[in-house]
């Protein structure tokens, strides 16, 4: 067994211990209770643990793709936990360090973009469209946490919504990983690439709306 294989059967490991657990945070109630807190902190360091192997696998075998994810995730599972630990909207080095390096790792889907340009009038376009998609949603929660930083929240669980939507497209990257790993036996190479933004696209709106719930109702509303 190669260092490869070995790292990838680790990767493979905390992502089976990351959706037990994740799976247990998300259905434990009341939220905040203590099987919530143990699952969701070995949620947290398993989601780590990909994170890390996960890294040390693209520096063996580097694809562009795979590291602007991997910093993609690492970002969305580190501001997660500081949401709670830090249930505070303002920002210290820390939290600007890791937006910067967030954002580097979008304009790392951009640039492969662009140099993969011709690709997007071939067979296999997909993966030109994969790297575009993940750039917009890059900008899209760069601007969310910026102005999360950069503005003192009205709402004082301003730091709930931000836990929970983090966690939670964690979770859905983990969705994506492993219908990614299932469509190598059951669908063509050419088909796989939707397997990386459909959980996104059908996900992000349901996250969206499960924590409108747990936002109060507005005066309009009432």
């Amino acid at each position: 067994m190669t260092v490869y294989e070995i790292f990838t059967l680790i990767h493979v490991t905390f992502t089976i211990i990351a959706l037990v657990t994740g799976i247990i945070a998300m259905i434990a109630t009341p939220k905040g209770n203590k099987l919530h807190r143990k699952s969701g902190l070995v949620y947290f360091y398993s989601f780590i643990g990909i994170a890390i192997f996960g890294l040390l696998m693209v520096f063996i075998k580097y694809k562009d793709l795979f590291l602007g994810v991997t910093i993609f995730n690492t970002y969305i599972i580190i501001m997660g936990y500081r949401a709670v630990q830090y249930k505070s909207t303002k920002a210290n080095w820390v939290d600007w360090t890791m937006l910067t390096i967030f954002f580097c790792g979008g304009l790392l889907f951009v640039f492969s973009a662009i140099k993969m340009y011709g690709i997007f009038f071939q067979p296999d376009y997909g993966w030109g469209v994969i790297r575009i998609f993940y750039a917009l949603l890059v900008v899209y929660i760069f601007i969310g946490d910026l102005r999360y930083f950069k503005n003192k929240a009205i709402d004082k669980k301003a730091w709930l919504y931000n836990h929970m939507e983090k966690m939670l497209i964690t979770f859905t990257s983990l969705i994506s990983g492993v219908l990614l790993r299932f469509s190598d036996y059951f669908f063509p190479e050419d088909f796989k690439w939707t397997f990386w933004i459909t959980p996104y696209i059908v996900c992000l709106p349901l996250i969206a709306y499960w924590i409108s719930k747990y936002k109060p109702k507005t005066t309009k509303q009432k």
